[in-house]
């Protein structure tokens, strides 16, 4: 769990090497929440459009992730 979080900091990162084809979408989606937390919806508001897909609070610890190889999750030919 975070210690403590500033309602005030906003952290696009983690995107590997192909989070520069994909900056211009999350530099537009992380400045639609900074405007919507400007305009008085708490960053920590349950009702905010975009905050519960990005909230690191999100995850509880108890989490199992697949390993993926590649670019795509799709099954691999020789597994069909």
């Amino acid at each position: 769990p975070l210690a403590s979080a500033d309602p005030t900091l906003f952290v696009a990162a983690g995107w590997q090497g192909h989070g520069f084809m994909r900056a211009p979408a999350i530099g537009e989606a992380v400045a639609e929440g900074v405007l919507a937390s400007r305009s008085g919806i708490p960053f920590d508001d349950p009702e905010s459009p975009w905050i519960g897909a990005f909230d690191p609070k999100r995850f509880d610890g108890d989490e199992e992730f697949e390993i993926a190889e590649g670019m795509s999750l799709s099954t691999r030919a020789d597994d069909v």
